[in-house]
């Protein structure tokens, strides 16, 4: 029965015609969606392209916005770089950094010895005895890192604000031989970088 109404069906005029149709929509169908991937892959890869422009354009803009902080005050920045972490340690540094240290702040540094244990090749570890008022020991512990002419760094301060007349106080003076001195390809340098070093030449 089934069999005779294919046959039947085959033989309609409308057969060919409506078979003929049903297979161009599926080309059309398939033609479609093949279409519709291509230009998805196309979108996609013209985005990828826009994004790693403007990535690339923001790492010009950076190098760009270096060379226009740096260029004018260059030479300034380099000697203020090289008096705060010098190449190479000496005794007349060291010296003129602590009387500086107390002519800024008004703290007295009675004595200091070297802390062999945590000296190294890049730093110099110090142990402080240090005394004052409470004003400027206050200045001292606020204004040390820069004030000295040196970046110094401390970890740890022994300090009871019931006796300042002498205290402890260690500190580290950094120093970096050259050979050790391994710059980026790419330095950014940005405007809050500038306003430190501005500010750090001024309190020197």
């Amino acid at each position: 029965m089934f069999k005779k109404k294919l046959i039947n069906l085959i033989k309609s005029k409308l057969f060919l015609p409506t078979a003929l149709y049903i297979v161009i929509d599926i080309i059309l169908l398939v033609f479609t969606i093949f279409i519709f991937f291509t230009c998805y892959d196309r979108y996609s890869e013209i985005k990828l392209r826009e994004v790693e422009i403007a990535d690339l354009k923001l790492s010009a803009d950076l190098i760009k916005g270096n060379k226009d902080l740096m260029q004018e005050n260059v030479e300034y920045y380099n000697e203020l770089l090289d008096k705060l972490i010098p190449n190479e340690e000496n005794y007349f540094q060291v010296i003129s950094a602590l009387d500086r240290l107390e002519n800024k702040t008004g703290a007295v540094i009675h004595s200091y010895s070297i802390n062999l244990n945590e000296t190294t090749e890049k730093k110099l570890s110090l142990s402080l005895t240090v005394g004052g008022d409470e004003d400027s020991v206050a200045d001292l512990l606020e204004r040390y890192l820069y004030s000295s002419g040196r970046l110094i760094t401390n970890e740890e301060v022994m300090l009871s604000f019931d006796n300042l007349s002498s205290f402890s106080f260690d500190i580290n003076m950094i120093h970096i031989p050259k050979e050790d001195v391994i710059l980026p390809d790419v330095v950014i340098i940005k405007e809050d970088d500038i306003l430190l070093l501005e500010r750090i030449g001024r309190e020197l």
